[in-house]
């Protein structure tokens, strides 16, 4: 996981979606008068958007993948890429899922659903062990799902053609008919009172973000002229993705149905927007290396932030009677310092196993892949 092989700006946008997140999962809603409090409300109503930016950006990245290796070799190992994803998400996981058996288990507290919602990754339909695995379930189908419908769209879309020029060009109208069915799937759900594993936890209701951001790779990859034009205007779309996300801040999504309804698709193209604002455009000092380094490990901060919060740092700030500021303070520090050093201890290893075993196969030069000197995304490697 060297930093040279990554895109700086984009281990950013991961990092300022985890702090959202953490920031959503606050142990309280704090009180206006709290120090930051009106700051502090606004993040907990609307720091689950932090999972929309992830959806985008997860779709851009391991679609990426797939693009690059068809265009190497002129086929897709889906094979190969589920054991790599398996290498990269289950070590993580599935130890934070067997402490997780082990303390309910010692308390009297586990039951047999839950449990095998997590470990077969349906816990997105149904209560699982913890709040915040319910993302990694739509990640898990999804990556289920990329390799087959871009198989089909190669059939379809390469024309029969074996060295076509675009191969993938119905990805775009399949995000948009995807958009548009995904939209009137969640409006169907105007007529039953809200609950979160029906309105907004479900694979079904959400692939939309993360097949947003698989059209944007295939832009960057095939039809990288227009996203070269869009962004001379990097600060306009900045502000565009910021406006388009604002509302989230402002609105309960549980008790907002248009959040659920439009506002999905809405925050999905904010989210696409500030992508490819970002996407190298940020300069390389102190501050984005320090963030891209905690974004190149967010996936085991996040997968153990819960934990950390109601086994450590909940029980410590209790012990010392912190107040909000305190407390939030030390849940965020805490989760990123364990999940920094679980990352090291168990994450990075498996992944160096995995490159020994399972090889990417993505160095070399790109063949039928367009360049428009828009950052180097095709020497970019992903865990």
């Amino acid at each position: 996981m060297r930093s040279t092989q990554r895109l700086l700006s984009l281990d950013v946008l991961r990092t300022a979606s985890l702090l959202l997140v953490l920031g959503r999962h606050t142990a309280e809603i704090p009180r206006l008068r709290e120090p930051f409090g009106a700051l502090m409300t606004a993040l907990h109503c609307g720091g689950w958007i932090g999972v929309d930016l992830f959806f985008v950006l997860s779709g851009f990245l391991v679609s990426g993948l797939l693009f690059q290796e068809h265009a190497r070799s002129g086929a897709m190992r889906w094979g190969r890429f589920l054991v790599r994803r398996g290498f990269k998400i289950y070590p993580a996981f599935y130890a934070m899922i067997g402490l997780s058996l082990f303390a309910f288990g010692r308390r009297g507290t586990l039951l047999a659903k839950p449990a095998l919602a997590e470990l077969f990754f349906f816990q997105n339909y149904t209560p699982g062990l913890w709040l915040h695995t319910w993302s990694l379930a739509v990640e898990e189908h999804f990556y289920l799902l990329l390799p087959l419908l871009l198989l089909a769209l190669l059939r379809f879309g390469s024309r029969g053609e074996p060295g076509a020029r675009d191969p993938f060009r119905l990805v775009p109208a399949a995000w948009l008919s995807a958009a548009a069915l995904l939209l009137g799937l969640r409006c169907l759900n105007l007529w039953r009172p809200f609950n979160y594993w029906t309105h907004f936890m479900p694979t079904h209701l959400r692939l939309d973000s993360l097949l947003l951001g698989v059209a944007i790779s295939y832009l960057f990859h095939y039809r990288p002229e227009p996203i070269a034009a869009l962004q001379r205007y990097r600060g306009l779309l900045g502000v565009g993705g910021a406006c388009l996300l604002a509302p989230a801040f402002f609105f309960e999504v549980d008790a907002t149905p248009w959040i659920w309804t439009v506002g999905y698709s809405v925050f999905a193209v904010g989210s696409g927007l500030l992508l490819i604002s970002l996407h190298g455009g940020l300069p390389r000092n102190v501050l984005t290396r320090a963030l891209a380094y905690v974004g190149a490990r967010s996936y085991s901060i996040y997968v153990w932030h819960f934990p950390v919060r109601y086994w450590i740092s909940d029980k410590i700030a209790l012990r010392l009677g912190l107040g909000f500021a305190a407390s939030t303070a030390l849940f965020v520090t805490l989760s990123i310092v364990i999940g920094i050093g679980l990352a090291a201890a168990l994450e990075q290893p498996m992944l160096r196993l995995r490159d020994r075993l399972f090889p990417a196969g993505t160095t070399g030069p790109v063949h039928g892949i367009q360049h428009a000197g828009i950052g180097s995304i095709a020497a970019l490697t992903l865990e």
